[in-house]
């Protein structure tokens, strides 16, 4: 909801916008994106996002080691192939593996230990979703889908690898 937002960044004290410094991991997943973001942000809420693209390594040195950055869009999945909401929710705890924003809230951490001891399928689904509440309150991180591409090819094709872009040069039957 444009209109909210802006209503929201006026009675925050920024009725015509600011600059966002944005660190941009180079990833062919996240460099569009990012591109987007900053067309969309200035185009509907005057908000200039001044990227600044970083190769991944020293990416997560600022971002994950150092702690010096405003935004960041970073690669990387915080997701899992099973589904288990509990392998998201180990990153927002204080301390975990991808909080990159460095969330800490005391009830959160406190309904993390009490997911991991409960058995009881609707209590778990019932603690899940208070964090899950609690998450899109704060709002500490968003996550965005990323298509990903996956080829295949027969065997009898040699000198085919799964880079991003493939061409047809120096590949042969």
């Amino acid at each position: 909801d444009i209109a909210e937002a802006r209503k929201l960044l006026a009675e925050a004290g920024y009725p015509n916008g600011f600059r966002l410094p944005t660190i941009v991991t180079k990833a062919a997943d996240i460099e569009p994106l990012a591109l987007i973001l900053q067309q969309q942000m200035k185009k509907h809420l005057n908000i200039d996002l001044v990227l600044e693209t970083l190769e991944s390594s020293v990416s997560a040195q600022r971002v994950r080691i150092d702690r010096n950055f405003v935004f960041a869009l970073t690669s990387g999945s915080m997701a899992n192939f099973l589904m288990d909401p509990t392998d998201n929710l180990a990153n927002w705890k204080t301390g975990g593996p991808r909080n990159d924003a460095v969330y800490a809230d005391a009830e959160f951490d406190r309904l993390w230990d009490q997911l991991l001891r409960e058995t009881d399928k609707p209590k778990r689904i019932q603690i899940t979703r208070q964090m899950e509440d609690m998450l899109e309150r704060d709002l500490p991180g968003l996550s965005f889908p990323v298509a990903f591409r996956y080829r295949a090819w027969p065997k009898f094709v040699h000198g085919l690898v799964g880079e991003a872009d493939v061409g047809v040069a120096g590949r042969w039957i």
